[in-house]
């Protein structure tokens, strides 16, 4: 749960770091430039290998982009964390059948304690949805692609990107 905590106050100090200006828009420079952004972005943080490896997949969609950044990161942690919180209701349903009074109600608590921070994720999602610059389109969402150039079915692109829509 503290992860949680620790990655949604990550985005908001993401979202006070200035974009680095590019030098031109090939698209393969650009791929390697949006990277380097985001590995860039990610030394300021606590665990800065973690953020990376999960911000890297969306280089393209991220691109220099601050809000991007700061969105598709808060995108990605409540995927996660949904993820995380769906694993531990499994957990906490198993251990009502037999296991230590103890155990089962700790994970109870952990349940609850990571529905309320799925809670707090979603209502950041939603406060980076509604909040656009005079004149910008910055903060507005666009598709999340994969590598590939689509959004995987089923996977964390897929969700990450329906959380930015609003459709999930």
């Amino acid at each position: 749960m503290m992860k949680s905590f620790l990655l949604t106050f990550f985005f908001f100090y993401l979202h006070s770091i200035p974009a680095l200006s590019s030098a031109g828009y090939d698209s393969r420079t650009t791929s390697s430039n949006a990277r380097d952004y985001i590995r860039t972005s990610c030394s300021a943080t606590l665990y800065p290998d973690l953020c990376y490896a999960s911000l890297s997949g969306y280089a393209k969609a991220i691109q220099q982009d601050p809000a991007r950044l700061a969105r598709t990161a808060i995108g990605v942690s409540l995927s996660r964390a949904r993820h995380m919180a769906a694993f531990v209701s499994n957990l906490s349903r198993e251990a009502d059948y037999g296991a230590d009074p103890r155990a089962s109600s700790a994970l109870h608590d952990c349940f609850s304690n990571m529905g309320g921070a799925v809670d707090e994720i979603r209502g950041s999602l939603n406060q980076m949805r509604k909040l656009v610059a005079p004149g910008s389109e910055s903060f507005r969402c666009g598709r999340l692609p994969d590598e590939g150039g689509g959004v995987r079915e089923g996977g964390e692109r897929e969700e990450v990107y329906e959380q930015c829509v609003g459709a999930g």
